[in-house]
């Protein structure tokens, strides 16, 4: 068994980042409100989520 098959995630992690950086720039570009920050904002999951990684 190769490396990359007991770890599917070392080749999907960089494209994940890369779809979520092509949506925060296309927010921005057309001057509307970041669909991410927004889903961060009103779900309570994931806003105790980003607040592990990003104090206040």
């Amino acid at each position: 068994m190769s490396k990359g098959e007991r770890f599917p995630m070392l080749g999907s992690l960089n494209p994940s980042f890369e779809a979520i950086s092509a949506c925060h720039l296309l927010a921005r570009s057309r001057g509307e409100p970041d669909p991410i920050y927004e889903a961060v904002k009103n779900c309570d999951i994931l806003s105790e989520a980003a607040q592990v990684f990003f104090p206040r």
